[in-house]
């Protein structure tokens, strides 16, 4: 959550797009409600952003100054199209193929410097996407 905060305002991008992403939007709204926390918490940032919906029930979070915005996103909602500075995809093991990945990862293509943040915990199945991707981070690593 802090890391998308930071991207929304302090990464100096125009019209960012961040989204906490999952395959569920109740997963997908664990990360946002911790930003949305974090902004009521902060004097600072509670004075640069400006949420949306009434007290907890939140669904965007948005920095006027820049035209950019923090919003949760699922595979559910079958959304196609964003075009994220930011994505942190929650919960990579429980995604039965990498669409949510590649949606978002198509999609910062016109990205000055975009960030994908995949966090999971270990899982145990090494057939599923999430084995994939974390098969590739050892690649480049090494």
């Amino acid at each position: 959550a802090g890391i998308g905060l930071y991207c929304l305002v302090a990464d100096k991008e125009p019209r960012a797009e961040v989204y906490a992403a999952a395959t569920k939007k109740d997963q997908a709204m664990i990360l946002f409600r911790d930003a949305v926390a974090m902004v009521n918490q902060s004097p600072a940032l509670s004075q640069r952003i400006e949420p949306s919906g009434g007290a907890g029930k939140e669904w965007n979070l948005a920095f006027l100054q820049t035209g950019s915005f923090f919003r949760p996103i699922s595979s559910d909602d079958g959304q196609s199209g964003p075009r994220p500075h930011c994505a942190l995809i929650d919960e990579v093991h429980e995604h039965k193929d990498n669409r949510a990945v590649e949606m978002m990862r198509a999609g910062t293509k016109g990205r000055r410097q975009a960030l994908i943040f995949m966090i999971t915990n270990s899982g145990h199945d090494k057939t599923s996407v999430c084995y994939d991707y974390h098969q590739y981070g050892k690649q480049l690593a090494a």
